[in-house]
């Protein structure tokens, strides 16, 4: 059977890296953090700072990439939601269905 994203520690770093390291080519203005979500265990969260002059487009943008790609790495069992906690800080919280 097709192995999701994230059974095991090595793939979600590498999953989680990748993200990153696209996204911060694009917005190189900003910073990010990939890690496990503080309030679920079964998910995981990228933190993205610095972006108080990014447009909300950019983030619902943003998070639809994040969420090809975790579906594709996932086969298609990828779900990512995204809050804007303060103007400067973006949360994207990815959760495998």
């Amino acid at each position: 059977p097709a192995r999701k994203a994230g059974s095991s520690p090595s793939e979600v770093l590498r999953y989680g890296r990748l993200v990153i390291s696209l996204i911060t080519a694009f917005y190189d203005f900003s910073r990010m953090r990939f890690g496990p979500d503080p309030n679920d265990c079964n998910a995981f969260q990228i933190d993205w700072y610095d972006v108080a002059d990014l447009p909300e487009s950019n983030r619902f943008c943003a998070q639809g990439f994040i969420e090809r790609i975790g579906q594709h790495a996932a086969h298609g069992e990828m779900q990512v939601e995204s809050d804007r906690p303060t103007p400067d800080h973006i949360v994207f919280t990815l959760r495998t269905r």
